[in-house]
């Protein structure tokens, strides 16, 4: 049962072990459609819009007519629901509802909600490959603690770090490199990436929000974890006002990082670019430095290849046109554009060069 709570749900399962029986129960005794949302989300349909309403009325009737109550739930869009301990890291005292729904073959989302407590956890499932995937989990103190463990684990066996783009709640209020920096900053995450940059000759790679991440951090321009002070760069909301997506062209004006060492020196590269948070800000005085240091990578350049201000090729209006800059020893390289973003058939209709052959070059330098 779920208790502590308006409407007490829970789930009573009856019968033999050849042909369970799964019914809903509550006190006071409402609805199973009532039953259903006050145990799996704490609150009466009331509290839901109509579609939510709607699928809980389905989801209830789908439940109680299935075996162990493990059938898919078709009317909720969910490919699992069923009754047992966690396994996302709840306490093993506790029995937990469990939905589960496969957004794509390699991605993944979960949720599970104590019977017996307020406690719930999210669980992201990211298959990277056939031997590897990343799973990050949200809600508890104890699935906190337990992707930060894992994330140190593999982190460890790793050569490098790339944080790639993605939003975040559609990066409202903020674009989510606020999330990836809060996550490393935790001492766990902390230690293993200095161990990663310090210990082991390893690379970090930010593109867009991971950019971002790495300039929060301190990592870029200074190569090393700093505190957030006042005159520190940062990369904040474009000059336009709105989030800019479309092909830029971007110059190579300094290629002495490891991940740009198969990219030619001055030559101009177009790349995709989706950002709402994409200008580079930084004091004059710390500009110059970056320039004078080669740590400016790539600049945003017009059709000319010279860098320029204007929002037609500089799609934020960042400092000096600043697209991509490194750490001191090159280790670490944070950019705005989508680099990432190269396959088989991709811009077949527009001129330019597009691979920066990061990843080759992420090879060769291991090689």
């Amino acid at each position: 049962m779920r208790r502590n709570q308006e409407v007490a749900a829970g789930v009573l399962v009856t019968g033999t072990v050849r042909q369970l029986r799964v019914s809903l129960v509550s006190e006071p005794n409402v609805s199973d459609e009532e039953k259903l949302s006050w145990l799996m989300f704490g609150h009466g349909p009331d509290g839901a819009g109509l579609g939510q309403r709607q699928a809980m009325a389905g989801a209830a009737s789908a439940l109680l007519g299935t075996t162990g109550g493990k059938r898919i739930i078709k009317d909720l869009g969910i490919d699992e629901f069923s009754i047992g301990t966690s396994d996302s890291g709840l306490p093993d005292d506790q029995q937990v509802v469990k939905v589960g729904k496969a957004i794509s073959d390699s991605f993944a989302l979960g949720y599970e909600q104590s019977l017996t407590s307020a406690a719930s956890i999210v669980k992201i499932t990211w298959q990277l490959s056939r031997r590897w995937q990343l799973v990050l989990r949200t809600g508890s103190p104890e699935a906190t603690k337990e992707s930060l463990l894992e994330f140190a684990r593999r982190l460890d066996a790793a050569q490098a770090l790339l944080l790639p783009g993605g939003f975040s709640n559609g990066d409202e209020p903020d674009g989510s490199g606020k999330y990836i920096t809060a996550f490393l900053r935790s001492p766990l995450a902390a230690d293993a990436l200095g161990r990663l940059l310090d210990q082991r000759d390893g690379l970090a790679l930010g593109i867009c929000n991971g950019f971002q991440a790495l300039v929060k951090l301190g990592l870029l321009p200074h190569g090393a974890i700093t505190a957030p002070a006042k005159h520190s760069p940062t990369l904040t909301f474009n000059r336009i006002g709105r989030h800019q997506s479309g092909l830029v062209r971007t110059k190579i004006v300094s290629n002495r990082s490891p991940w740009l060492m198969l990219a030619e020196a001055d030559a101009v590269y177009t790349v995709p670019v989706s950002h709402g948070e994409g200008r580079f800000l930084c004091p004059p005085d710390l500009l110059e430095s970056l320039a004078a240091s080669g740590q400016i990578a790539a600049r945003y350049v017009d059709e000319q290849g010279n860098p320029t201000m204007d929002v037609r090729s500089n799609p934020n209006g960042s400092d000096a046109a600043v697209e991509a800059i490194t750490s001191p020893d090159g280790r670490i390289l944070g950019k705005m554009g989508h680099s990432e973003r190269i396959g088989t058939g991709l811009y077949q209709n527009v001129p330019g060069r597009f691979d920066l052959r990061l990843f080759e070059s992420l090879v060769r330098y291991y090689s």
